[in-house]
């Protein structure tokens, strides 16, 4: 899911504790509440990527995205399920360099990243642009073929575009990415394939996901449905 699918653990118990000392006189609030244990169990949760763009992120290069803007929306401010980290790199840059939550602000979006499926509604060229699930190969021609895209595949490219996700720093790290993968891809047998989309499927020891993972894993389950043709 460039997004990923995140799955929402139980909120942290200092949460949980904050939320706890509602009384008749004081109601808490994300403003005040100490947000540094809620940053360590968001970033723990989503293996130190992004929310939005997959980028590498950590505790000072990260910003608390509420979903559902916590302006118009105040009941979800402190609800967990409405709480996630997304970079903070874009912070300052001119608008059409933003991307993720810096962009997005209080607009609302599908929440794809709670869809098990999320991957699905996305796919990827080799340009490093992310693109809405279907056969087209880039974003001109999805534009060029509005008319032509459904309502949910035109939901996908709204997002994408929302978020700004394919901004030009986004488009050449993802490209990298990808470079790097098929230099040593059609060296690769099925044994080796499926075992890289474990590793990238999975955190590592230190509790991370790699950069991008939905990129690679992208490329790798085509090359693998391509050899299982093949040996068909």
């Amino acid at each position: 899911m460039n997004m990923k699918y995140i799955s929402k653990a139980k909120e942290p118990d200092s949460l949980k504790a904050y939320k706890g000392l509602e009384s008749e006189d004081w109601q808490p609030s994300y403003g005040d509440m100490d947000k540094d244990d809620l940053r360590r169990s968001l970033l723990e949760e989503q293996g130190h990527l992004c929310c939005y763009c997959m980028n590498r992120i950590g505790a000072g290069v990260s910003r608390i995205e509420h979903f559902l803007p916590q302006h118009t929306f105040r009941e979800e401010e402190l609800n967990y399920s409405n709480l996630f980290l997304a970079c903070s790199v874009s912070e300052g840059l001119p608008p059409s360099q933003q991307h993720c939550d810096i962009i997005k602000g209080d607009k609302l979006i599908p929440k794809y990243i709670s869809h098990p499926r999320c991957s699905a509604y996305f796919r990827y060229n080799l340009d490093g642009e992310i693109l809405p699930f279907g056969s087209y190969t880039s974003i001109k021609s999805c534009v060029k073929n509005l008319d032509r895209l459904n309502a949910e595949q035109k939901t996908v490219l709204a997002t994408i575009e929302l978020l700004n996700l394919n901004t030009e720093r986004l488009e050449s790290q993802r490209k990298s990415v990808i470079c790097e993968l098929f230099k040593r891809l059609g060296g690769l047998g099925k044994d080796r394939i499926e075992q890289e989309i474990q590793e990238y499927e999975n955190k590592d020891d230190d509790g991370k996901f790699k950069s991008f993972c939905e990129v690679v894993l992208h490329f790798l389950n085509e090359r693998l449905r391509a050899l299982n043709k093949q040996a068909a």
